[in-house]
């Protein structure tokens, strides 16, 4: 999800990626994201 809000927002669409998987979002490092704290 990450790599297609990178393209969006090169397209001008504002994006953000809400994740429970902090390590992954780190990894792929999306424009904005937040991280919730839950579990799966």
């Amino acid at each position: 999800v990450g790599l297609v809000a990178r393209v969006l927002e090169k397209a001008g669409f504002s994006t953000i990626c809400l994740t429970a998987a902090r390590s992954i979002t780190e990894s792929v490092n999306p424009p904005r994201a937040a991280f919730v704290d839950m579990p799966l």
